[in-house]
This record gives C-alpha cells, structure tokens and sequence, in this order.
C-alpha cells in the first residue's frame, strides 16, 4: 500500500476492496486523518495493526471479516 496524504476513510475503503473486510470508524475525526508512507501486509490485519499504531488507535477485532478502530482517548 502506498498512501500519500491518504484520508483514513479512504484506506479502509481500499481495505474493503483488497481483502474483503470490514472496519467501523470511532468518529469523522479519525477518518479524516491523513496518513503516508508506504506499507506492506499480507493480511488486512496486519496493516491495520501498524495503521492503529500511527494513529494511536485501539484496533479491536470483532470477527474474521469485522474490525473496529477506535481512538485512545
């Protein structure tokens, strides 16, 4: 995945495309966030793993195909 000023929005959209999962969003804020750099992943968690990190978020996962994304505050 290559982002560059990439919303958040936009790379759980691209999730959904490439891995076929689902990641609900605590609030707007978080999916206006704009993200860049380029990652590699074999597996959507994986890369939501390292997303949570850059955003200190808490990923949870609520079923195989099912995520949550959440801020720390």
């Amino acid at each position: 995945f290559v982002l560059e000023n990439t919303t958040v929005a936009e790379v759980i959209y691209r999730l959904t495309e490439q891995f076929g999962v689902r990641v609900a969003l605590a609030n707007t804020d978080l999916a206006n966030r704009r993200l860049g750099g380029t990652f590699r992943a074999e597996s959507a968690e994986e890369l939501l793993t390292v997303l949570a990190d850059m955003l200190d978020a808490k990923l949870t996962k609520e079923s195989d195909r099912d995520y949550r994304l959440t801020t720390n505050d």
